[in-house]
């Protein structure tokens, strides 16, 4: 048995409550090495004085729970086990495990060979209380919501400045402004809505020199080019009609180096009242020479390496704030309370949220709640996001992790076996299974090239990427134009080229009857949106997997690969998701980059 390998962790992502009366533990062991587990648990204080006078440990209070083994990486087995039903909501438990040569008891003090022994209890994981007020409750509209992403420049445009052709190839593309705007957006809200989508998230909006608007001057003005505050609420009422939810992004790890608190240090240095908001390591605040006295030149490594003041990267126009500072605070906690309070978002998407403080983030979630229970908090967060969604501070983050997975699997970069380790690894025994339910999964943004560029330009197994988002636990979103096939690498903003409105589709690449279709099978089936799934099959392009709510069961197979492939599904009979019509029983044949989706008849 390999020891060294077994890992668990008491009140984490393996031991948490799911809910009010319910424990999910997990325990990882090395890959292939235990072939049983079963968690041994009791309450913590099961000493009582008995008829006999004795005073001594309640054995009948022992209860045993059969662990399964939830999936596998290249180095580990995790195993799982549901706990309901505990009367006093508290336990300690340890687990009996066993190789087939041996069986050990493994508590938090290690390791004793008696499996028998209650002795050492005090020496047992514990989970001293479900609380209530502790638990992950993000907004119940948020994991049946299916997000489209907007960058409202390049989306649509109603009247304005036509001097710059809508769609033109310019090669300046990230530094021009096509003149998308909110009017356009309205006009299309049908489109959005026929499509099925239930939520926008908007790119920023707020006053910027940009394109990209990640360089905030204003945080409480819908920037000119895209319209007014107004029209903003004119927006959110005609998409909240339609049953569309509203989602802003907020940038609060730095503002644009003309925003007004920043221009007032770089005039007055230290006697500047918002020399405090930033982080400020020396003066002069600009090292450096302002090209026309107003415009930041472009700088070389050297001097971006030793500017005075932290940015965000080394980007010397988006200047950090210092969110300890109470004016700092004020300032952006004012601003996302504003955009909820008198314009009634759903929601915000919280820019390079992992590097603000989380202090930060549940003061801002506090204020928040008092205005609207249930707005959505989002972090923009790449890596493992655990310490962020533990009730306190957000409700999801935005699933790169998922997208990476998807993206090498489809690309052909991984087969089947690599994606589900991936996908195991990184999300399915990374992430609570509440958790799971609301992660912001996506095959392509606004910072990433798009899906059809990354995977090779296959329209055909491109569409495969769309059934595994929309089969698999969270919140999908789709980046505008995903549901066309467009393409482009994030370098130079190619992936963020117009939306080609009136423009011919090649059939190929054209995704929205069958996202129309997926989109009303993820509503109407709660098994497309669960987060317990059972892989099948995982061999070359071949990926099969089966998911299981409330008595209905889905089973996804897909194929990518170019040569068609056979699968025997597990019996039963079987309706075929797409068309409505019964699947005849015994071994199918999956087309090269086909899928099937069969739900129980």
């Amino acid at each position: 048995m390999n020891r060294q390998a077994v890992y668990h962790e008491a009140k984490s992502r393996w031991a948490y409550a799911a809910d009010a009366k319910t424990l999910h533990i997990r325990l990882r062991a090395a890959k292939g090495d235990l072939t049983n587990v079963t968690l041994t648990a009791t309450d913590p204080f099961n000493w009582f004085e008995f008829e006999d006078g004795e005073h001594r440990f309640d054995r009948d209070g022992v209860f045993s729970s059969d662990m399964t083994k939830e999936g596998s990486d290249e180095l580990f087995d995790y195993w799982f086990c549901e706990v309901t039903g505990i009367p006093t909501k508290r336990i300690r438990y340890s687990f009996v495990i066993g190789d087939g040569k041996e069986a050990v008891r493994y508590s938090a003090r290690g390791f004793t060979e008696n499996t028998g022994d209650f002795d050492g209890l005090l020496g047992w994981f514990n989970f001293p209380f479900i609380n209530e007020e502790d638990l992950f409750t993000p907004p119940e509209w948020g994991e049946n919501t299916v997000w489209y992403q907007i960058f409202c420049d390049r989306f649509c445009r109603s009247g304005g400045d036509t001097s710059v052709p809508w769609g033109s190839s310019d090669t300046k593309i990230h530094t021009t402004f096509f003149g998308g705007n909110l009017r356009g957006v309205m006009e299309k809200l049908p489109y959005i809505a026929d499509l099925g989508f239930s939520g926008i998230y908007f790119t920023h909006l707020f006053l910027s020199p940009s394109t990209h608007k990640y360089d905030t001057v204003d945080y409480f003005q819908i920037d000119p080019q895209f319209g007014t505050n107004e029209e903003f609420r004119e927006l959110v009422n005609e998409a909240h009609r339609l049953g569309i939810r509203i989602m802003l992004d907020a940038v609060f790890n730095h503002c644009a180096f003309e925003h007004p608190y920043f221009q007032d240090v770089v005039k007055n240095g230290k006697a500047s009242p918002y020399y405090d908001c930033f982080h400020i390591h020396r003066e002069p605040v600009l090292n450096f020479t302002l090209k026309d006295g107003k415009h930041i030149p472009k700088l070389t490594a050297k001097q971006q390496k030793e500017l005075s003041f932290l940015t965000f990267a080394y980007t010397p126009h988006m200047p950090k704030w210092n969110t300890a500072n109470a004016t700092t605070r004020k300032l952006l906690i004012d601003a996302a309370v504003y955009w909820v309070r008198e314009f009634g978002i759903d929601g915000w998407r919280l820019d390079v949220s992992n590097e603000v403080s989380h202090d930060f983030w549940r003061e801002l979630r506090r204020k928040l709640s008092e205005i609207k229970p249930d707005v959505l908090l989002l972090g923009e967060n790449w890596d493992d996001a655990q310490a962020w969604l533990n009730g306190d501070q957000f409700d999801s983050v935005m699933n790169y992790r998922f997208l990476s997975a998807t993206v090498e699997f489809i690309g052909g970069k991984t087969d089947a076996e690599g994606f589900v380790t991936s996908l195991t690894r990184e999300v399915l025994a990374a992430y609570p299974k509440p958790v799971q339910r609301l992660l912001f999964n996506i095959l392509e943004t606004h910072d990433t090239d798009r899906f059809l560029t990354a995977t090779g330009n296959n329209p055909a197994a491109g569409l495969l990427g769309y059934v595994l988002l929309l089969t698999t636990a969270g919140s999908p979103s789709v980046y505008y134009g995903g549901e066309i096939g467009a393409t482009g690498r994030s370098a130079g903003d190619e992936n963020r080229r117009c939306m080609p409105w009136g423009e011919p589709i090649p059939p190929e690449r054209d995704y929205r009857e069958a996202l129309r279709t997926l989109l009303q099978l993820r509503k109407s089936h709660p098994s497309f949106r669960s987060p317990d799934i059972r892989f099948l099959k995982t061999e070359g392009g071949l990926l099969a997997y089966q998911k299981e709510t409330n008595g209905e069961t889905l089973l996804v197979i897909l194929n990518n690969s170019g040569d068609p492939v056979a699968f025997t599904p597990p019996e039963g009979a079987y309706t075929d998701a797409m068309t409505g019509r019964p699947q005849p029983s015994g071994t199918i044949t999956v087309p090269s980059y086909g899928f099937y989706l069969m739900l129980n008849a």
